[in-house]
């Protein structure tokens, strides 16, 4: 015989949405679809031409050269669901939230890393050898989370300031900003991706910049071959959100980094960007349910992708002093990003 419920179980259900599952990893699944659309969506070029204007699926297939069919129903799936997508009444879709790609930037970035967490955690295969992140991707994402910081702390420079050497460019956006704000200004940047470097000259380029920046493809541990570009009084180097990843084996190797640049480059300033990361014992409590997952997955993939453990303000305050830097002040700005200016 069935069980048949009664009408107060009945109305009782439907208040707490039917009969579809509570379970909160139900939702991390729907995120999970959500997140692989958008991230082929952003890889087919479909956000970018979105962003330039509205359009049907039938012009942006055509122009992209991509599946049409697979395209509508990825558009009306984010349509339906999120409210990141609008369909107009003439079935034109518009990118109504221009910025809903960008968080997909770090996925992208690190996507080889998070689809072999499995044969990762069982030896099978080691960061570097077998996987690698996407430079192109990780240098997007990384000036979307530094842009604001790393523009204020430019602004606040002093005026004579009239060299930036930028430690990690990426796409030359911080040397570019910098050289854009006075016509004295000139800078140098070095970055380890090639095509990251490519991207750099060509921004440059585009910029009319190219006589006054420029660009070298290489390890800024390999020292020997900047050193000897011009440090002194009127010099800056920026380092922003990249001295972490040199804390994988211990502090020592970074903070030998740094007094080896505090001998050859006496005198000049050090701006050294870094996020006041928490640890995991914090996060658990923190009630900002989106600084809780930001700085939960910032934690996660370091270790995954060899990198040294960030740090909170406090260590990183403990740190530079060990290396013999003076602190001159320290300022905070969106994402949690300190600015720690150094005297060298």
């Amino acid at each position: 015989m069935e069980d048949y419920l009664s009408r107060k179980e009945m109305d009782s259900i439907q208040k707490q949405g039917g009969y579809f599952p509570r379970h909160w990893s139900y939702s991390t699944t729907n995120d999970y679809v959500i997140t692989q659309v958008a991230l082929g969506l952003e890889e087919a070029g479909v956000f970018d031409f979105l962003r330039k204007e509205k359009a049907t699926t039938t012009s942006i297939a055509k122009t992209l050269n991509i599946n049409e069919y697979l395209l509508d129903s990825c558009l009306n799936f984010l349509w339906s669901v999120t409210n990141a997508i609008e369909k107009n009444p003439d079935n034109t879709f518009t990118l109504k939230d221009r910025d809903f790609a960008n968080p997909f930037y770090i996925i992208k970035a690190y996507k080889s890393v998070f689809d072999n967490i499995g044969p990762a955690l069982q030896m099978k295969i080691k960061y570097g050898d077998d996987i690698r992140r996407d430079g192109a991707y990780l240098q997007r994402s990384s000036e979307i989370v530094t842009r604001s910081g790393v523009r204020n702390t430019i602004d606040r420079m002093p005026r004579d300031i009239s060299y930036l050497v930028d430690l990690g460019c990426g796409s030359a956006e911080s040397l570019i900003y910098f050289c854009k704000s006075a016509d004295n200004r000139h800078g140098h940047g070095i970055d380890i991706d090639s095509l990251t470097a490519l991207k750099a000259r060509n921004n440059i380029a585009s910029n009319q910049l190219s006589e006054r920046i420029s660009i070298a493809e290489n390890d800024i541990l390999d020292t020997a071959k900047w050193k000897t570009l011009k440090f002194g009084l009127n010099t800056a180097i920026l380092a922003s959100t990249i001295l972490h990843e040199l804390l994988a084996e211990n502090e020592n190797r970074l903070i030998n980094f740094l007094r080896e640049l505090r001998e050859f480059a006496y005198g000049s300033r050090l701006y050294i960007l870094e996020l006041d990361t928490p640890d995991f014992e914090s996060l658990k409590n923190e009630e900002n349910e989106a600084k809780k997952l930001f700085f939960a997955t910032y934690r996660l993939w370091h270790p995954f992708s060899a990198q040294g453990m960030p740090m909170g303000k406090d260590s990183w305050e403990k740190l530079l002093k060990r290396a013999g830097l003076h602190i001159d002040r320290i300022r905070k700005s969106e994402y949690e990003l300190n600015a720690f200016e150094c005297i060298l």
